[in-house]
């Protein structure tokens, strides 16, 4: 009976990767069949053979990892150049230039990439609804592209090359014509990211309007999250919080609400602290801090020396005095200069001439954040609760605790009292808010006023006001806006 035989040409066509192909020859080995190379015989019955089949198999393998590597780095000259040299992204099309070197511009779907950036900026629908929009007027593209897309910054003339190697990322000018301008791309990226850490909330199910707490509560004894639901009876439907782990733990939605709000009623900011606030702001801002003018002048003469060396780098890459790719990397470099410059000339305008009125308001609202809270729908009292308590708010023994409040309002209402908690045999009084300082400062949301306030205070400032008997020794960090 004669051996079956696996004839081919070379080893290079039986495979080009070397572990795959010993593992193949074994398992043609275990069904009884012969590999045979025509133009490269081996007698795998010689143990000494085996030397000749490793390099026969190895080099075909060497010869692709060095290929694929020759590729990449002529990929990435290119990109540095400003050259697209891969299958051009949607919106644009391949093309060749007067010397035959790769090129891209745009093409019919360009006009839809341009009208959803548009759409994007005036923030009225999400993402989904608009890929859905344009997908109706002609426009196919998947929901994961069009994410690509409306973060690729190639669409405003610049291409984004990843990291090889010890060469870090980076994006550097492209020589594409731009679909969209550099401020519209900008301000989608702000709205985008935005509505990322907004989707990051880890609430975002729907709640009943008798349910503002779900999800918010904490199970006094197993320490999960508290869930809620409605459940019909004698004189109409009632709702209830409870365990969502099934520890038993239930009690009526209402009486818990009633505490919250009575809770947040309590926040009332004191008088003479107030007053300390306010001196301290007058006197960071009108004389520790630069005035808004002489803040704008200094970024206005960085920025115009920034631009100045551009104009000189453009003009040496115009004398070859550089190469391309000198050039691409230097002025990617004064561009992302440029650009920060530009989003801190931006901040500075944020910023009011009268400072004092701005902190009136901004101390009004947390004074009235009880009737805010009270009066807002149920995604906005929970904004607000996520505002003041980082952390889990527990009801037990129809008494409302929390582990932690936010610093600020802990400090501008220190007349908030303290309950009596058990833990493990011990006694001892805690206050609403724990001394630990939080991440990040005060920001109540818009309730459905006309602006937005936030007060931001460094750590060790608000640990120097808690004894602030005289404020003036105090070095207090504050940072204020209204919009």
């Amino acid at each position: 009976m004669h051996t079956p035989v696996l004839l081919f040409l070379k080893w290079d066509r039986f495979s080009r990767n070397a572990p795959e192909a010993y593992d193949m020859l074994k398992k043609l080995s275990r069904q009884g069949v012969t590999a045979k190379a025509i133009e490269q015989p081996i007698d795998l019955s010689v143990p000494e053979n085996k030397f000749m089949l490793a390099l026969y198999l190895t080099a075909p393998e060497v010869e692709n990892d060095r290929r694929s590597l020759n590729v990449m780095q002529g990929m990435r000259r290119a990109k540095l150049e400003g050259r697209w040299p891969c299958t051009a992204p949607m919106g644009y099309s391949n093309r060749r230039d007067e010397i035959n070197r790769p090129i891209i511009v745009p093409n019919e779907k360009a006009e839809f990439i341009k009208k959803a950036f548009l759409e994007l900026d005036r923030n009225l629908y999400s993402i989904e609804e608009i890929r859905r929009r344009l997908q109706r007027e002609g426009f196919r593209c998947s929901k994961s592209n069009f994410h690509r897309i409306i973060r690729n910054p190639i669409y405003i003339g610049k291409i984004r090359i990843e990291a090889m190697g010890e060469h870090p990322a980076q994006i550097v000018e492209g020589m594409q014509t731009p679909i969209i301008s550099q401020k519209l791309f900008n301000r989608v990226q702000v709205l985008l990211e935005g509505r990322r850490k907004k989707n990051a909330h880890p609430i975002r199910h729907s709640v009943h309007e008798k349910l503002p707490l779900r999800g918010i509560l904490q199970c006094p004894k197993c320490g999960k999250k508290i869930t809620g639901s409605g459940s019909k009876g004698n004189g109409g439907r009632f709702f209830y919080y409870h365990c969502s782990k099934g520890c038993k733990v239930r009690f009526r939605a209402e009486k818990a609400n009633i505490e919250v709000n009575k809770l947040i009623s309590k926040i009332k900011v004191d008088a003479g602290i107030k007053d300390i606030y306010k001196d301290i702001v007058n006197d960071y801002f009108m004389t520790k801090g630069q005035s808004k003018e002489s803040l704008q002048k200094g970024l206005l003469k960085k920025i115009e020396l920034i631009k100045t060396r551009i104009r000189n780098l453009e003009n040496k890459f115009a004398d070859n005095e550089i190469t391309g790719v000198d050039f691409n990397l230097l002025k990617g470099r004064f561009l992302n200069e440029l650009k920060e410059l530009e989003i801190q000339k931006n901040e500075i305008n944020l910023y009011s001439k009268d400072i004092a009125l701005q902190f009136d308001y901004c101390i009004k609202t947390i004074s009235d954040i009880g009737k805010f809270y009270s009066n807002a729908d149920v995604s906005i009292k929970r904004e607000i609760l996520g505002s003041i308590f980082p952390e889990s708010i527990i009801y037990s023994d129809n008494k409302v605790r929390t582990i932690r409040m936010n610093e600020v309002v802990k400090l501008l209402c220190p007349s908030i009292g303290t309950y009596e908690i058990k833990e493990r045999g011990r006694k001892h009084e805690e206050l609403l808010s724990s001394s630990r300082v939080p991440s990040t400062g005060f920001e109540p949301m818009t309730y459905g006023l006309e602006g937005r306030c936030s007060i931001q205070l460094s750590y060790e400032g608000i640990n120097r006001l808690q004894k602030y008997k005289n404020p003036w020794k105090h070095k207090l960090v504050l940072s204020y806006w209204a919009s």
